[in-house]
């Protein structure tokens, strides 16, 4: 075939990031088309997960989600909870993935939060459609390893329990790869979480293409290579793989001819006859690297408003700290000119009418920090942009002035410990004053802060993890409360002995002891290990667990709403937040609204975006069905048990609230714990029932379904409890959680007495008040700590103090 004939074709895979493009693909597309040659670029990753998290993905699998799997009681119940949010869910997926993507709906943060559990919902499905995965847009935890060969192997050919062979083979276009002139297919891999995923899609074409030539390269494939002394079975997929960089290696290796031209692709491993050859890597030259090349990817359909194009200023890093393996994988560091990289920045907000930037660096020095905010304030560059740093004496007040005004609305920062000795035994050449003096130059200037944190680095103490946890809450509480700095927030993940890692290579040095993971995990980069001091593995994870876990209660219950609300800690939402002024991500605010907002005699019948299931196992007594009922408008759920003798189904069919109440009281049939004209009332309350006036009600008008499903409407003067509220009393505090909202809530002094308060019911300010709660002078507090109770339904408001039942 001609060179000028020949064609490229390369791809990302799943799962990296659903909110905005990888800078791998575009970067290399760019490098292609700058020596002439004809390139096409795919995200895969984008097209398959907006597919699968799509009505048509989700209606494909309600087969497979309606399928009885093998499996155990957890298996059985997830199923469960995906068939009782499936129809919902395809009905108001497209909408939701709209309402993430519009950069006006962060100003709606009730709105957004919806759009957001509407995403969880449809990744409930995902999970429950193949057993043995759970699915999400961060970790991804398939049914099969990444650490084992084979189990890639295995993978690859399972339509059953790969989720990835199944969407590939509905969603990818039939002609990706029937040009008959396409000759070199490149996929990237840049994190263990694309492995499968990637060799899925590599399968797939060489099953229909066995005469294109494949090459795997990216900064994990750099990594699971760079072990390898003999032929590996990944290469009865792939011809070659390429170590480290890949800029000059990809249009070289797209011009070789034959083993004397391989031989010069800096970074190729490859097969010559029988013997493995390793072609020693090359250091690319970042200032002469093209601006990335986006013009082939679909950027209306990342999860996140933007476009958000990810741009580089450098590679690698300067420093060697201790847990880290970038220096291995991306080679000595190297910065580019401030006007390179504002040049490109320019070009590309101009070219995708953008201005949202994502630095990608593995760490922006102070002197790229400065330059190229220097570069942006003179040119007068309109954009937003965020990225990473490290924490150093040098960033003052006066950069971090000129970083705000050059468009910096967040910054990264590797904060890992503050303690002095924690940060001495990583490694880190930091100083506690300099992260001190950073964070107040950082807030000062309004510029918000993501502290990065590791529990359980060797030798860490658990009082030391702690003060560093405790460090991190209070900056976010300053930021706050002092600066009005609305975006900061922290993360925290246990320490991870990385392959590659100074602590891995020389253990001893850092009293550990590696413990080599089994044979079959041969492609394993991470390790298990022991410590002589401190924490170990074990602890670390349960501390981590047990510093950032949401609050939680001893009641069981299968299926809780509010609980684990995708996406609301993304970066790339709180960057555009703040880039645009909004306010802060919250929980969606789904407590029941006032009573009686029907009229009299009203017919009701199952609100929009609700359903209701029969479940597949008994009642507590043994006697009693199950019913499952869930409204996807608010996220919330209620179980009603009922004799075998009744189907509740019939709550499809609008029928006359007074007929509904005396058919629950006469038969007997429950939820949280209330039943006849109180049930009826508190399924109108929360927006499971509603008159059939509401079926009208669209997707697009959210704002009126989400008042209308539980938003306060009146003035009623008495606040009195929700059913189905479970409490843990702990020392000075008191924790709430609704079993139909499924928010939890830690009260403290005054919180406790106004829940003892709603019991027997409170006014408001000079109404009915027996506890005599208004007379602590505590008006402002008490109306907050009213109002969020409200908000999440804890309690709610009936029309008069005479309306109420004497307390038993």
């Amino acid at each position: 075939m001609q060179l000028k004939t020949k064609r490229a074709l390369l791809v990302n895979p799943p799962l990296w990031n659903a909110y905005a493009p990888h800078l791998a693909v575009p970067l290399l597309t760019a490098c292609m088309r700058e020596r002439g040659h004809r390139v096409s670029a795919y995200d895969l990753g984008i097209e398959s997960v907006n597919w699968l998290l799509g009505a048509d993905g989700l209606r494909a699998m309600a087969p497979r989600i309606q399928r009885d799997w093998a499996g155990d009681e957890e298996q059985r119940r997830t199923q469960e909870r995906a068939r009782l949010v499936l129809e919902p869910t395809i009905e108001l997926i497209e909408e939701a993935k709209r309402v993430l993507r519009d950069e006006h709906a962060l100003h709606d943060e009730a709105r957004h939060a919806q759009a957001r559990l509407v995403v969880r919902n449809a990744m409930w499905c995902v999970s429950a459609a193949f057993p043995g995965h759970e699915f999400d847009l961060v970790a991804n935890d398939l049914y099969y390893s990444a650490r084992s060969s084979q189990q890639v192997l295995d993978a690859v050919v399972d339509r059953e329990r790969n989720v990835y062979r199944w969407a590939f083979e509905h969603c990818m276009p039939a002609d990706l790869l029937d040009d008959p002139d396409l000759d070199l297919v490149g996929v990237s891999v840049s994190a263990d979480t694309q492995l499968i995923a990637a060799l899925t899609f590599v399968k797939i074409l060489r099953e229909r293409r066995p005469d294109i030539r494949v090459v795997l390269g990216g900064n994990y494939t750099t990594r699971m290579i760079d072990r390898w002394t003999e032929r590996h079975p990944f290469f009865d997929m792939v011809d070659y793989f390429v170590h480290s960089e890949g800029e000059d290696a990809l249009p070289m290796l797209f011009e070789a001819d034959g083993p004397e031209a391989l031989a010069k692709v800096p970074g190729l491993v490859w097969m010559d006859g029988d013997r493995l050859r390793k072609n020693p890597p090359r250091k690319v030259k970042i200032e002469q690297l093209p601006a990335p090349d986006y013009d082939d990817y679909p950027l209306d359909k990342y999860f996140a408003p933007g476009p958000i194009l990810p741009v580089f200023a450098s590679r690698s890093c300067a420093w060697e700290c201790a847990f880290c393996a970038i220096p291995f994988a991306s080679g000595k560091y190297r910065g580019r000119s401030a006007g390179t990289t504002v040049d490109q920045i320019e070009w590309l907000a101009k070219r995708h009418n953008t201005r949202y930037f994502m630095f990608v660096d593995e760490i922006l020095t102070l002197r790229s920090l400065g330059t190229v905010a220097d570069e942006l304030i003179k040119r007068g560059t309109d954009i937003n942009w965020y990225g990473e740093t490290r924490f150093a004496r040098g960033l003052d007040e006066d950069l971090a002035e000129r970083l705000y005004a050059s468009g910096c609305r967040r910054m990264n920062f590797g904060l890992e410990s503050h303690v002095q000795r924690v940060l001495d035994l990583m490694k880190k050449d930091t100083e506690v004053g300099a992260i001190d003096t950073t964070v107040e130059a950082m807030l000062k200037a309004g510029v918000p802060v993501h502290l990065f944190v590791i529990h359980g680095f060797p030798g860490e103490t658990e009082e030391e993890a702690r003060h560093t946890v405790e460090f991190a809450e209070n900056t976010i509480r300053r930021a706050t409360d002092e600066f009005g700095v609305k975006h900061c927030t922290w993360g925290g993940s246990p320490f991870v002995l990385d392959a590659f890692s100074p602590v891995a290579t020389d253990p001893e040095k850092f009293g550990v002891r590696v413990i080599l993971p089994p044979e079959s995990d041969d492609l394993a980069l991470t390790y298990d290990y022991e410590v002589e001091r401190g924490m170990d593995a074990r602890e670390s994870v349960l501390f981590g667990r047990d510093v950032q876990r949401p609050l939680e209660v001893s009641a069981q219950q299968w299926f809780r709403p509010g609980r684990a609300a995708a996406l609301t800690g993304v970066e790339e939402y709180t960057f555009v937040r703040a880039s645009n002024g909004a306010e802060a991500a919250q929980l969606l605010p789904n407590g029941g609204r006032d009573e009686n907002p029907l009229a009299p005699g009203e017919p009701l019948v199952l609100a929009p975006h609700t359903e209701i299931r029969r479940l597949p196992w008994t009642g507590e007594a043994g006697e009693l069905v199950r019913w499952g009922l869930y409204a996807a408008i608010g996220d919330r759920f209620v179980e009603l048990h009922a004799p075998d003798t009744v189907d509740l189904d019939l709550l499809r069919t609008a029928t006359p609230a007074e007929a509904l109440a005396g058919l629950f009281e006469r038969e007997g049939v429950v939820g949280v714990t209330v039943t006849g004209a109180e049930l009826v009332a508190l399924l109108v309350r929360f927006g499971f029932l509603a008159g059939e006036a509401a079926h009208s009600v669209h997707p697009a008008s959210w704002p009126e379904a989400l008042a209308s499903a539980g938003t306060t409407v009146s003035e009623s003067p008495v606040f009195v409890r929700e059913p189905g509220v479970h409490e843990v009393e702990e020392e000075t505090t008191i924790v709430l959680s609704s079993t139909v909202t499924g928010h939890a809530l830690r009260l403290g002094r005054l919180g406790r007495l106004l829940w003892l308060a709603c019991e027997d019911g409170l006014g408001l300010a000079g109404g009915h008040d027996p506890h005599g709660v208004w007379e602590l002078g505590l008006t402002a507090e008490t109306e907050r700590i009213l109002a969020k109770l409200e908000m999440y339904g804890f309690v709610h408001r009936r029309a008069h103090a005479a309306d109420l039942e004497p307390a038993r």
